[in-house]
């Protein structure tokens, strides 16, 4: 059952209403915002059930409602948009993945201020893939996935925009067992961090970050609390400051929240809270000062899902009351402009048809 008003009134967040694509459902997965009137979410949502095909969703928000924008599709199999970033109302990257007869291949889509068009991008592979990407400027991109080889397996994909072309860059990987990079953060065009999972020689999922300096991508160390741990999405306000999130399995084989912070020189393990028994994950982070940031994601019970928000105050993380709209309620992707000015994004169910969940703070 959704959460009656009066339970979530006093965190500050609230649901805001969302148009959704088509009648076979519909899901947001990640936000811009360039100000507390004007964001970007992106996703998919249903065209067709029977062969199941999904097309790109793209909604924007005036600051008084969200609307439906026409974006572009490529191929005639699934498309799919997972990551968004807007350094100015004029300058938007859309990042994911489209379908074809060869695998799933990269799909990038640019805004210039008045409409969105598919732009060239190299692929790694085969079943290559973009999960988040981040720009500082208009001239300047960082996108992250993964690819698989003709090896076989799953290795870390970089592609970097300098304001003509999209180019495939070098980056490590954590393994030998393959591994994939699902959130990034840049700050400049020579400080960035991408985050992920690989996979070790025992078969276990182990967390990946990677570090951008201006002319190569290096590996660092950071923590791992068990098994299937991966770090979903990373916010960086500087170079000497940053948080990513993501999930764990502990002893008992139940997923639980991870956090890792980054002080310039080391990553270290932040303690956060966890709802319900089942599971708890965090997808995404916004941060807009050292002391200020947003997690998202959800939590388990039984067989519902509820969605999850956890605060940094620059001491500790918190879990903050957050609102839901029906059952398998989840936050996907947040985008802060200010300590009080966010958007999160994300899906619901409603009499078995998934929505669009938008809430703001």
């Amino acid at each position: 059952m959704a959460v009656s008003s009066a339970a979530w009134a006093t965190s500050g967040w609230s649901i805001v209403s969302s148009p959704n694509a088509g009648t076979g459902g519909s899901v947001l997965l990640s936000s811009s915002c360039v100000s507390a009137t004007w964001c970007k979410a992106v996703g998919d949502y249903q065209k067709y059930s029977s062969p199941p095909v999904s097309d790109n969703l793209i909604e924007s928000w005036s600051g008084s409602k969200w609307k439906v924008q026409s974006s572009p599709n490529e191929g005639m199999n699934t498309n799919e948009l997972s990551g968004v970033s807007c350094p100015s109302s004029t300058s938007c990257k859309a990042v994911g993945y489209f379908g074809s007869s060869g695998g799933p291949r990269n799909l990038i889509e640019s805004w210039n201020g008045s409409k969105w068009k598919v732009q060239s991008s190299p692929n790694g592979g085969t079943s290559d893939g973009l999960n988040a990407v981040s720009c500082t400027s208009s001239t300047s991109c960082k996108a992250v996935g993964s690819y698989t080889p003709s090896s076989g397996g799953g290795s870390p994909l970089i592609e970097s925009w300098n304001g003509s072309k999209w180019t495939l860059q070098s980056s490590p990987n954590g393994g030998t067992g393959g591994g994939s990079l699902l959130g990034v953060s840049c700050v400049s065009t020579a400080s960035c961090k991408a985050v992920g999972f690989y996979v070790n020689s025992s078969g276990a999922s182990k967390t990946l970050i990677e570090s951008w300096n201006g002319s190569k991508w290096t590996l660092q160390s950071s923590r791992s609390l068990g098994t299937g741990d991966a770090l979903n999405a990373v916010s960086c306000i500087s170079s000497m400051s940053c948080q990513a999130v993501g999930s764990y399995f502990d002893a008992s084989n139940v997923q639980q929240t991870l956090i890792e912070s980054w002080n310039g020189s080391t990553w270290s393990l932040s303690t956060s809270s966890n709802n319900g028994t089942y599971s708890s994950v965090l997808y995404d982070v916004s941060c807009t000062s050292s002391t200020s940031c947003q997690a998202v994601g959800d939590y388990q019970t039984s067989v519902e899902s509820w969605t999850l928000i956890e605060s940094w105050n620059g001491r500790k993380w918190s879990h903050s009351t957050s609102p839901n709209e029906g059952t398998l309620d989840i936050l996907n992707g947040v985008s802060c402009t200010a300590a009080i000015s966010c958007r999160a994004v994300g899906d619901y169910q409603a009499s078995g048809v998934t929505q669009t969940l938008v809430e703001s703070y």
